[in-house]
């Protein structure tokens, strides 16, 4: 699986994402809304795996998703009734990108530590990414392995009663089809759009 250009599955990750929210904070009774989200996270997370890959400065890379994280924090807070220490899905990203820094310079002592810290700390999505890094880095390039891995990952989360995770499934096909949009969208727009949208939401929340 050697898809390098993400324009279509980050702008489908970006729709589903939003869809998933307006559910979240209009619709919560509306499972459709949550099961369309989703294929979200496992788009963002192979997105970012394959920026990883490309990046010429991780450390800007990585810089640039915690600002945004922290950005982001407050409204995430606010417009989802969360704690302080219940972290968005950038912070997910961030370590995402260290663990995907760990197994590349074989640093395998450090990382049993990562996933201690993932285990314990509230982020989102953070039993998925500790799978998703792996199956990333080590079987991106078959794809029988890749999609039984991807497979299992979700049968092992529908097991740890997370029912709605067992439909990101559906995210796997985007992760092998080959697509070329030719629409140019600067990198920043998604980095903005998700506190952006957020704030969005939370307006229109106060509005009605």
């Amino acid at each position: 699986m050697k898809i390098n250009d993400t324009s279509f599955i980050k702008l489908f990750a970006l729709i589903t994402m939003i869809i998933d929210h307006i559910g979240v904070v209009f619709f919560p009774s509306n499972l459709i809304f949550r099961i369309i989200g989703r294929v979200s996270f496992p788009l963002f997370a192979y997105s970012t795996f394959i920026g990883y890959k490309k990046t010429s400065d991780l450390k800007k890379y990585m810089f640039r998703i915690l600002v945004f994280g922290v950005i982001t924090q407050p409204i995430y807070m606010t417009l989802f009734n969360k704690g302080i220490f219940d972290f968005n899905i950038m912070f997910t990203l961030f370590f995402e990108l260290c663990l995907l820094y760990l197994f590349d310079k074989k640093k395998y002592l450090i990382i049993p530590f990562v996933y201690v810290l993932l285990y314990f700390l509230n982020i989102n999505y953070s039993y998925q990414i500790m799978f998703l890094v792996p199956i990333f880095y080590y079987l991106s390039n078959n794809l029988i392995y890749y999609s039984l891995s991807f497979l299992l990952m979700n049968v092992i989360l529908l097991l740890n009663s997370e029912f709605l995770n067992i439909f990101s499934i559906f995210a796997l096909p985007f992760m092998f089809i080959k697509t070329n949009i030719k629409i140019y969208i600067n990198k920043w727009f998604y980095y903005v759009m998700y506190p952006g949208h957020l704030l969005i939401l939370y307006l229109i929340k106060v509005l009605l």
